[in-house]
């Protein structure tokens, strides 16, 4: 017998189907994290959601929450479709950009650049601190240039 030491295979939560017809206290751990993810989903941002309403919900540990909301982050990790996931990251890029533009609310723009390489980061598609540059109009935007060496921007 072969034991595998954690679990290489977490549910996709998104599909988890949450059952609302009966008490909490009888859910499992998948049906809490389903619930827990479109909380955050809600929310749109996982530090705002109160791991104390939701422990007292449950009736199980803040420590416990903090956990499901780690087990969530790995299986979106393992259930993502990275071109997907582009497509709609660029979508609500250019919309951000546009509608800052529109509105000359370069702050806004400022912003959606910033949180995007923030979230590059963070998921591990971008290794390295991006330049920033200074526009007039727009004040210092962060620009990200991907595979390009020194000696070829002269060109």
């Amino acid at each position: 017998m072969i034991k595998i030491k954690g679990n290489p295979s977490l549910p996709n939560y998104y599909e988890v189907p949450i059952p609302m017809d009966k008490p909490k206290s009888d859910w499992n751990y998948n049906e809490r994290r389903a619930f827990i993810l479109r909380r955050i989903i809600e929310v749109g941002d996982p530090q705002l959601i109160s791991r104390t309403k939701i422990s007292n919900l449950f009736d199980v540990s803040q420590q416990q929450i903090s956990k499901d909301i780690n087990k969530i982050s790995k299986s979106i990790n393992q259930h993502i479709d990275e071109s997907k996931l582009k497509m709609e990251i660029e979508t609500a890029f250019r919309t951000i950009k546009h509608k800052a533009i529109e509105q000359d609310d370069y702050n806004l723009y400022r912003k959606a650049v910033n949180d995007w390489k923030d979230w590059m980061f963070q998921s591990g598609h971008l290794d390295r601190e991006p330049e920033k540059i200074k526009h007039e109009g727009i004040g210092e935007i962060t620009v990200i240039f991907e595979d390009i060496e020194e000696d070829e921007m002269d060109d």
